[in-house]
């Protein structure tokens, strides 16, 4: 699963950025946007219409999957860079099956290079 490149995260950072000042506003109603995933929802939208690669997951609107994909992301980065910090560690069933997931994922995207 790709992650999502430096032009989306630049665009959610300007958005997170424009939200803390109190300028972001919706596009639908023109109301301030407070809420933190409605920013990086409207950050991931800009950046996609821009062209930028964006996961799918994080465009649905479905908070549930895209917490799971944060989720799996975030241990997956985490055995890449600093497996050692896993080692020892008691996951949860939840947890162990995301991990498997992210390995199962890099390993079919080696094999297709």
């Amino acid at each position: 699963m790709p992650r999502y490149g430096t032009a989306a995260s630049r665009s959610v950072e300007r958005a997170m950025h424009k939200r803390k000042k109190g300028t972001l506003k919706s596009g639908g109603s023109g109301r301030t946007v407070k809420s933190r995933e409605q920013a990086i929802a409207i950050g991931l939208s800009e950046a996609r219409r821009k062209g930028a690669k964006v996961p799918d997951v994080l465009m649905s609107g479905n908070h549930a999957a895209i917490a799971r994909w944060r989720r799996k992301q975030a241990l997956g980065r985490t055995w890449e860079r600093r497996p050692d910090l896993l080692d020892g560690l008691e996951l949860s069933k939840e947890d162990a099956k995301l991990l498997d997931e992210y390995k199962r994922e890099q390993a079919q995207a080696q094999q297709q290079q």
